[in-house]
């Protein structure tokens, strides 16, 4: 014997819910209505005026920069490192002076100092 009864409703908690949204179209308007505007207001607010692209911006990955060119002194030299070899694109909303010198000082042996133009990061 099915579980529905004589006017159509589901007899499981599940047909109740789907009962009680389609009583109330408004209802679940409101809520696709409020989801959207969630989607469209984070974006729009990172969006202004701003030096560089901002996270969760709709600009965040458009914006390229040129790659830095880092120099590692060891005690042997200088080595060059390319940073395609760690990263496919260097994003503009990703400070990577910032995060690369450390990272380099910890994986190069014996790095005494990581160079680059304008500045530098001793070991």
């Amino acid at each position: 014997m099915p579980i529905t009864e004589s006017h159509g409703r589901s007899g499981s908690i599940y047909g109740d819910i789907v009962s009680e949204w389609r009583k109330s179209p408004l209802v679940a308007g409101i809520a696709v209505a409020l989801f959207v505007l969630i989607q469209l207001a984070i974006p729009i607010s990172r969006f202004g005026d701003h030096e560089r692209a901002q996270r969760f911006g709709w600009q965040m990955f458009s914006v390229s920069v040129p790659d830095p060119t880092l120099t590692v002194v060891t005690d042997s030299g200088e080595e060059k490192i390319m940073l395609g070899d760690y990263m496919a694109r260097v994003r503009s909303d990703i400070d990577i002076l910032a995060l690369m010198p450390p990272h380099l000082c910890e994986v190069v042996e014996d790095a005494a100092a990581v160079n680059w133009d304008g500045g530098s990061h001793q070991c």
